[in-house]
């Protein structure tokens, strides 16, 4: 951007940063940028285990998920809750790992879908994955539909 003053010609440039971080005392720059782990928590019930997560489901994530979910389907249980009341997003890849653990449960079992977010199951209706998860307003109900 060029800015004229007086008649003498000022440059001024646009800076856009990454890897920083924003604390009381300024700016810092080359910090490095921490990647969240995903913590997935198990509970197995009697006819079922209920999976619960938080955050976002990503690319970078949804590997951690995957392999919850398939030491989960590995010791043969195929009746999954899975519960999204603290999902505030969810990317292809995430839906990838739900859709595959579908097909795994399908044979003797089911994933469900519990706590799902509006914005969420929008989504998974607008590419027409909607009916291929049940969903539940609470993890009593799906808990006890198995």
């Amino acid at each position: 951007m060029i800015k004229r003053q007086s008649g003498k010609i000022k440059r001024w440039s646009k800076v856009f940063l990454s890897n920083f971080a924003i604390v009381e005392s300024g700016i810092f720059f080359n910090q490095p940028i921490v990647e969240e782990i995903m913590n997935v928590e198990t509970t197995q019930m009697k006819r079922c285990t209920i999976v619960k997560t938080s955050g976002r489901i990503d690319g970078s994530n949804a590997p951690i998920l995957a392999q919850a979910l398939k030491g989960i389907t590995s010791k043969g249980v195929y009746n999954i809750v899975f519960d999204m009341s603290e999902i505030t997003f969810v990317a292809s890849a995430g839906w990838w790992v739900l859709i595959d653990t579908q097909k795994t449960c399908k044979t003797s079992g089911e994933l469900v879908l519990v706590n799902v977010d509006k914005g969420i199951k929008d989504s998974l209706n607008l590419v027409g994955m909607g009916s291929y998860f049940r969903t539940f307003d609470d993890v009593t109900t799906a808990v006890g539909d198995f």
